[in-house]
């Protein structure tokens, strides 16, 4: 969404050199449900597609600028074999035209597959950006500590003095999937057991925590299982008025709504859903 509340937002990357080679960027008009400002952006001007594609996990935008992170894969194997450093594309917005790529080697590349939970913007503008570097949704190998950068609103480059080794926060401590519900917090589902190149597409041992970006801590959601996902296809969170509703499938594949109270770090369980998963969670008015 743009900042001005009217104006989404929307991209368009092909998963491999086949379905095309250009990244496309929009903005749709909510009031009129319009597609305007379509720009193409060949890969290649992003990253040396020669090495490797890249797969798209983000995107945000502050002060007259978009942020995209993404991370090299290989377009027919998937491996990952480029996970020592993490890459943010920086687009003039709205107008979509390519300025660079910023990148830094304190950890591997944002975000994961499928997840969109590579980078987040604070009420103040700043950008803090995730790495799980793990094999969790996707990576074939772990090179880097999993861990969260900024970037400081109204700059192109990542802050040196600002790193949260997750890593180091808690058992795994790797986010798999994420939203921001604000004051410098995220509501996550964390791995709290290490991942092998064997079971890196099932997205499991998960666990809801709240993450704090300033005081660099993980908390877990008390009252809240241990679960598995959906393999990255979606994270159905939705925040409203201090509360986050959550889905979460038990053992048996039955999807509850769990409610968290983000002041208490606490969930209750409410409605179960007839259904296989919940792609998402909304408020119709």
């Amino acid at each position: 969404m743009d900042r001005n509340g009217n104006t989404m937002v929307g991209i368009s990357s092909p998963l491999s050199p086949t379905m095309g080679e250009n990244i496309k960027f929009y903005t749709v008009d909510i009031a009129s449900n319009t597609k305007n400002n379509i720009t193409n952006i060949p890969f290649s001007s992003v990253y040396d597609i020669t090495q490797d594609w890249i797969f798209h996990t983000g995107m945000q935008i502050s002060g007259g600028k978009l942020y995209q992170t993404f991370y090299p894969v290989n377009a027919t194997t998937y491996e990952t074999k480029n996970t020592d450093t993490q890459y943010v594309a920086i687009y003039s917005y709205p107008g979509f035209e390519f300025v660079k790529v910023i990148t830094d080697t304190r950890v591997g590349p944002a975000g994961a597959f499928n997840t969109r939970s590579g980078i987040f913007k604070a009420e103040n503008g700043d950008l803090y950006t995730i790495s799980n570097s793990s094999f969790t949704n996707g990576y074939s190998q772990s090179t880097k500590p999993a861990g969260i950068l900024r970037i400081p609103a109204g700059t192109s480059s990542f802050d040196p003095d600002y790193f949260f080794n997750t890593s180091e926060a808690m058992t795994g401590g790797r986010i798999a999937h994420a939203i921001y519900i604000g004051n410098n917090k995220l509501f996550a589902a964390v791995t709290v057991a290490e991942r092998t190149i064997d079971n890196r597409w099932s997205d499991t041992n998960l666990r809801l925590a709240i993450v704090d970006l300033t005081s660099q801590t993980i908390s877990l959601i008390e009252g809240a299982p241990e679960f598995t996902g959906n393999g990255g296809r979606s994270f159905a969170a939705f925040k409203e008025e201090g509360k986050v509703y959550t889905s979460i499938s038990d053992a048996n594949g039955t999807v509850n709504i769990y409610q968290t109270d983000i002041s208490t770090a606490t969930a209750v369980k409410g409605a179960t859903v007839e259904a296989s998963f919940v792609g998402g969670i909304g408020r119709l008015r």
